[in-house]
């Protein structure tokens, strides 16, 4: 007698791919639940932050009449979508565009 390991069958083969393809896509569903809450997450924070940054737009129309915009913190025009930054001999000048809004 001889020690030989008879191939699979092909219903065998069919069986053992079969069981693979549906963990796979069990496992790719379970994925795109998890993708699909990921973005829900990210829109929501988009959203938040798009808030925040009218806020920061609208505080800074009334600070920047106040104080000239060459007395404002930089750090509060790093978020501002009203500021543009102009390249000039002496350095960089901040344009306050959000003078003429209502």
């Amino acid at each position: 007698m001889s020690n030989v390991t008879p191939f699979p069958t092909q219903e065998l083969q069919a069986a053992s791919l079969n069981e693979r393809l549906k963990s796979l896509i069990d496992r790719l569903d379970a994925k795109y639940s998890d993708l699909d809450a990921l973005h829900a997450d990210l829109h929501a924070s988009e959203q938040t932050a798009s808030e925040w940054e009218g806020e920061l737009d609208i505080l800074l129309k009334q600070y920047v009449p106040i104080v000239g915009i060459e007395n404002v913190d930089p750090m509060f025009l790093t978020y501002s979508n009203n500021v543009k930054v102009l390249e000039t001999e002496e350095g960089f000048e901040l344009m306050w565009l959000g003078e003429n809004d209502e």
